[in-house]
């Protein structure tokens, strides 16, 4: 797969998202399966050419975030912030999952969190 077609799957992806077409976007990025890390990760097109391709990672998250996988978006945005950790994206993401959790566990998730981006925004 070239840069093209990474960049061109990544558009539609987004493009969905956009749309909240959250389904077309998973089908976008649910292709095959992979176990990795012990942990079951759906990866797309794009992850199955480069498994660290950032935008993939980060698209990827937004997507799980909402659809019937929610609980799956963390660790694609955790992916993603382990591939570029001075992106602010995969950052922002992360906030965003947990703020929409209303638990004591996701609090706490959220001070390092808030942390981090306050560095990277200076």
């Amino acid at each position: 797969m070239d840069s093209k077609e990474v960049k061109l799957l990544l558009k539609e992806a987004r493009e969905a998202i956009k749309n909240k077409d959250h389904k077309t976007a998973l089908k976008h990025c649910k292709v095959s399966a992979n176990q990795g890390c012990g942990v079951r990760v759906m990866e797309s097109e794009v992850l199955k050419h480069d498994r660290n391709n950032y935008n993939g990672l980060v698209l990827f998250g937004v997507a799980l975030q909402e659809s019937d996988q929610r609980d799956q978006a963390p660790k694609a945005f955790r992916k993603a912030i382990e591939a570029s950790p001075k992106q602010i994206l995969a950052w922002q993401g992360l906030a965003s999952f947990y703020e929409k959790e209303e638990t004591n566990a996701s609090k706490k998730e959220l001070l390092p969190i808030y942390h981090q981006l306050l560095l990277l925004e200076k």
